[in-house]
């Protein structure tokens, strides 16, 4: 007899059993093509290749998959399990974002006006062209000086603008704020400069900009303008005073010329230079006189000497010692020696220690000057004494005939003579002086008069350049146009971009954070993650069967291909447990999870229907006694069962019963309590289990969560392996490592994981094609399948 499908509640299983395909290693001639993780039957030669061991100390080291880095792939995974959060949080955020930037975000006119600032000063006269340097200076200069404290003190002055909204909204300091909002610049480095400023209120604005070019026309450009016309006065006055001037310089020049008896300089000039030259005769007469009374000295001496010593008639050492300072070279050395002890002594007054370099240096030069004097004197003396005896022979013969006396009366007679010359000397001398007084003054008068003519003929042509310009020249810098507005809609545009901008931004950031505490959890996103990530090898692949893909199938087909699907992916699984690869095949076997509510009951169920159709007789143990759900799955009351078989209060038959499914039975948990609990731990359990593989082919044990009671770990040791259940999106990375190593622990043999949940379209669209071919042949009791949900 079929069994009637079974019905689920929100539990922790996926699927009943059912008997939609049938076939498989019972003895139907089904073929079982392996998936996911499932092992291939081996046949033949085909025998596992033997590696030589790698042999490890140690606890093993974690799988990396436990410290990975969140990538834009598993982000989308978190994401996807937490859409309906993330949207509606994000929807929200946004919303908020945007709202709030809305009324925060003023809508802000820009008003502008144009001023000319010429890169040439206007001029009726021509001038050279202004540098670009030059002119980029000035052009900075402007937009310093309209923002500067003078002009938008003087705007704030205005009672019309100090009333204005705008500026009270500012009143701790409004000429900083007011320099801060305005903007300055040259569009396209034209003669143009633009002056404008954003505001709330669009008309506020406008008299703004308007009062601050004002006020800068008034306050800079007007007030150089008067600064001008004020040096135009200076000069004006400048040019009077310097006309008087050049007046009276003119009367004294004609005062002197009427004194000095010449209205000339040139003929000053003549009898100037014919006075020097008498003068320069007179004082070359002098200087005759005095060589000949030198020569009677030299005469005199020279007679007294051989009158007295004849013996010694030869030049005194005087005399020589005179002609020996007229040598050339002594009177260089000398200077040059006279140099360096002036130099010395000015270095002795500045320089305390004496033993200093330089100083020594200094005394070095003067020996050796000194030196080179007495050389060259040595060397002169024996040829000058000869010339001077020769000459005094020549001077006897010449004044033999004159007496001593003679000599003397003939030099008296020369310094009578020098004192005549003497007299007229110093009487040219100042006539001369009297002539170059006369002359320069007159000179000075003439330069002096010339001077302030091209003076005042110089401002003469300044002043009319200034008037000339004061009437016709037009003004550099000049206000084109009242203050408009750039647009009558303000920024609003930028707005609305910012609030758009604003809400796309929260959105995702708040997608990007629930993505990432989502992630946090690391929950199980695909296959890979389990058989390749933690290691833990991959026996079957269930469908998920919440998802909408089955209830999209025409014709109400869903259900029945969802079961189809389930069969033929846990008749994989079957084939993995059936083919495995120990050296007995295990047949008692536990299914368990790490949390609860990972489909840990719909694997179990799962798989001991699959063995069931199979032709084995299998046997459902539920030994989650803490929270049972198996019997709600086969619709079978829930006692008696194992808790009551733990306490003694049923034999094994009574607990056992048949289900609608051939070949299945079923042993539900019972009414749970503390002895039953307690008995998990006693050695009647792992009797029962032993007499139960007997009496059947196949035991599935379905046992609690790992991580959440300590039940698994003591009937885990009583079965020949263990299938962890895994639920993609979830159940969680770090616990499922957790559950497989604590049960590795105690040496319960971890054969495999089934993953619940898997998307797999093109598994399912092959069975609705295969349901779809056969359909003409069945009849409709051959093509009922079980109504089974999902736990």
């Amino acid at each position: 007899m079929a069994p009637t499908d079974p019905t689920s509640d929100p539990g922790d299983f996926q699927q009943g059993p059912h008997d939609a395909a049938q076939g498989g290693e019972g003895g139907n001639g089904g073929t079982i093509h392996p998936t996911g993780g499932m092992l291939a039957p081996i046949g033949g030669n085909n025998l596992p290749a033997i590696s030589n061991p790698n042999w490890s100390y140690g606890p093993p080291p974690r799988p990396e998959i436990l410290s990975s880095k969140p990538n834009p792939l598993e982000l989308w995974h978190a994401l996807r399990r937490r859409w309906t959060l993330a949207v509606g949080l994000g929807v929200t955020v946004a919303t908020l974002a945007a709202g709030l930037l809305w009324f925060l975000l003023p809508v802000k006119y820009e008003a502008f006006a144009l001023v000319q600032v010429s890169g040439q000063e206007p001029s009726v006269l021509d001038k050279e062209r202004v540098a670009q340097e030059e002119f980029a200076v000035f052009k900075r200069t402007q937009q310093q000086l309209i923002v500067s404290g003078p002009v938008l003190s003087s705007v704030l002055r205005d009672p019309e603008i100090d009333r204005l909204g705008t500026i009270k909204e500012h009143p701790e300091d409004p000429v900083s704020w007011l320099r801060d909002e305005l903007v300055i610049d040259y569009p396209g480095d034209a003669e143009l400069m633009r002056v404008s400023m954003k505001g709330k209120s669009p008309s506020d604005t406008v008299k703004i900009v308007n009062a601050v070019v004002d006020a800068y026309i008034e306050e800079i450009v007007e007030k150089k303008k008067n600064e001008q016309l004020a040096r135009n006065d200076e000069l004006r006055r400048a040019f009077e005073q310097h006309a008087a001037t050049h007046t009276a310089l003119m009367k004294s020049l004609q005062t002197q010329a009427a004194v000095h008896g010449t209205e000339d300089s040139e003929e000053a000039q003549v009898k100037k230079q014919l006075a020097m030259e008498d003068l320069h005769f007179a004082i070359r007469e002098r200087q005759n006189i005095l060589d000949q009374i030198s020569m009677a000295d030299v005469d005199i001496l020279m007679a007294k000497t051989r009158k007295e010593h004849p013996e010694h008639a030869k030049p005194p050492d005087a005399m020589i010692e005179a002609e020996l300072q007229r040598d050339p070279v002594i009177m260089q050395l000398t200077q040059q020696l006279g140099q360096y002890q002036d130099y010395l002594n000015q270095v002795r007054t500045h320089v305390v220690n004496a033993d200093v370099d330089y100083v020594r240096n200094l005394q070095r030069q003067i020996l050796h000057l000194e030196e080179g004097i007495e050389e060259r004197k040595t060397e002169l003396r024996p040829r000058l004494l000869e010339m001077l005896v020769a000459r005094a022979l020549q001077r006897k013969e010449d004044l033999e005939p004159l007496s001593l006396e003679h000599l003397e009366e003939k030099k008296k007679y020369l310094e009578e003579e020098l004192a005549k010359v003497e007299e007229n000397v110093a009487k040219k001398t100042a006539e001369v002086s009297k002539l170059k007084s006369s002359a320069a003054e007159v000179t000075a008068l003439q330069e002096e008069v010339e001077a302030s003519r091209l003076l005042k003929n110089e401002l003469a042509a300044k002043l009319d350049r200034a008037d000339l310009e004061e009437r016709l020249a037009q003004d550099r810098i000049k206000k084109l146009d009242d203050a408009i507005l750039e647009n009558s809609r303000g920024d609003a545009m930028r707005k609305y971009i910012a609030v758009v901008f604003a809400g796309i931004l929260s959105f995702s950031l708040v997608l990007l954070g629930v993505a990432v505490a989502e992630f946090q959890s690391r929950k199980i996103n695909s296959v890979d993650e389990v058989n390749d990530g933690l290691g833990i090898r991959v026996m079957g692949e269930l469908p998920n069967i919440s998802g909408r893909a089955f209830r999209r199938i025409r014709g109400g087909k869903g259900p029945a291909v969802l079961k189809a699907l389930m069969a033929e992916r846990i008749d994989g699984t079957r084939t993995a447990l059936i083919h495995t690869t120990a050296a007995e095949s295990p047949r008692v076997v536990m299914v368990t999870s790490a949390e609860p509510r990972e489909g840990k009951t719909t694997t179990s169920s799962q798989l001991a229907a699959s063995l069931a159709r199979s032709g084995r007789r299998t046997l459902l143990i539920d030994a989650d006694i803490r929270n049972p759900g198996v019997h709600r799955v086969f619709e079978l009351p829930q006692d008696p069962g194992l808790s009551e078989l733990l306490r003694g209060e049923s034999e094994r038959d009574a607990v056992i019963h048949p289900t609608r499914t051939a070949n299945l039975w079923l042993m539900p948990a019972g009414r749970c309590d503390l002895r039953s609990v307690q008995a998990l731990s006693s050695s009647f359990l792992g009797t029962t289990i032993a007499a139960l593989s007997v009496q059947f082919d196949y035991v599935v044990i379905d046992a609690g969560p790992v991580l959440k009671v300590t039940d698994p770990l003591l009937i885990g040791q009583h079965v020949d392996a263990c299938i962890v259940s895994v639920l993609r999106d979830v159940s969680k990375v770090p616990n499922l490592y957790e559950a497989v190593e604590r049960l590795r622990s105690v040496g319960i043999n971890v054969l495999g994981s089934v993953v619940n949940g898997v998307k797999d379209d093109v598994a399912r669209h092959g069975v609705e094609l295969l349901m779809a071919a056969e359909t003409p042949n069945k009849s409709p009791s051959e093509t009922e399948e079980p109504s089974e949900t999902s736990s």
